[in-house]
């Protein structure tokens, strides 16, 4: 009897030692590089029913996100600040959504996701060991507008002097000079702008034209590309109903660069204080150098746009 059963106890224990072995966790990997994900921008004015020249629709492309939210099958992989390569236990068929996010404000502290922008959702096919590099052409939504776009390629610009005794913007078309996207090296553009404090003048404000913007809560951005010699100040002008009184709210502080950067400016929580009384709004760029400078200073800026989803 006991022999007889000795070939059966060891096939249960083979079963139980295999039940027993551990998962194969060698994981295969995600890759996502910066310049990998790009604006899709095909027929970008039919969908807004807008008429944006193709400057101004390079200019809505432009944009320098630094972070990836990334899900499968609906796990959250967590934020990753690209370039970045990410391991995956998932096997086969995957189905990745990707959403791109932005340094909020300057501040590497305050990391967002982008708001106006669809999630980029693809399956892929995964491999033990493999590196899977994901390309991802994001898409704008179709209830976001951009109530200012200005690329200083135009016969006009948007923006003008506050005070009659101080600069004003003007153009260069110097290649040394121009914002080039190094993520979009092709991109369209032939000029920026130009604000130069000479020696004799301390001081500048420019404001853009009057906009209208949503509050409650909606998501209302400024965005711009710049490089500056002095430290520079960027706020909103709000045109209030009930009064004459013109509310100026400073927003942020730019420090000096001698290198092209992008900023995201957040209005919606301003917007959001002043909107019951608000007209109308202005978008202000100012700064202020010691009396004792006798340098010129320069403010250059390219694709300085307002947008908002509602």
């Amino acid at each position: 009897m006991g022999k007889r059963a000795l070939p059966l106890i060891i096939l249960v224990c083979a079963l139980l030692l295999s039940a027993c072995k551990e998962p194969d966790l060698t994981p295969s990997y995600i890759e996502v590089a910066k310049e990998d994900v790009t604006m899709n921008m095909y027929n970008f004015n039919t969908l807004h029913n807008t008429n944006f020249d193709e400057f101004e629709l390079a200019a809505i492309a432009d944009q320098n996100f630094s972070d990836i939210w990334i899900t499968a099958d609906g796990t959250n992989l967590g934020t990753w600040e690209m370039p970045c390569k990410l391991p995956l236990l998932d096997r086969d068929s995957v189905l990745l959504s990707l959403t791109p996010g932005i340094l909020m404000n300057g501040q590497s502290t305050t990391r967002p996701k982008y708001p106006f922008v669809q999630a980029f959702k693809k399956r892929f096919f995964f491999e033990k060991e493999g590196v899977t590099k994901v390309q991802a052409s994001i898409q704008y939504y179709n209830n976001v507008y951009f109530p200012l776009v200005e690329t200083f390629e135009g016969a006009g610009i948007t923006f003008t002097k506050r005070d009659s005794t101080r600069v004003e913007f003007t153009r260069t078309t110097d290649p040394d000079l121009i914002y080039r996207n190094p993520s979009q090296p092709g991109a369209l553009n032939m000029t920026s702008g130009v604000l130069t404090l000479p020696d004799t003048i301390t001081s500048f404000e420019v404001i853009s034209e009057e906009l209208q913007l949503p509050g409650q809560g909606y998501p209302v951005f400024l965005e711009m590309n710049y490089k500056c010699d002095k430290e520079m100040y960027v706020g909103l002008l709000t045109h209030q109903t009930t009064s004459a009184v013109v509310i100026h709210d400073p927003l942020v502080n730019i420090r000096p660069t001698d290198q092209w950067k992008k900023i995201y400016i957040n209005l919606t929580q301003c917007i959001g204080r002043r909107f019951l009384t608000a007209k109308n709004y202005q978008i202000i760029i100012s700064s202020v150098k010691d009396k004792t400078d006798t340098n010129d200073a320069h403010f250059y800026f390219d694709n300085i746009k307002v947008v908002y989803i509602y």
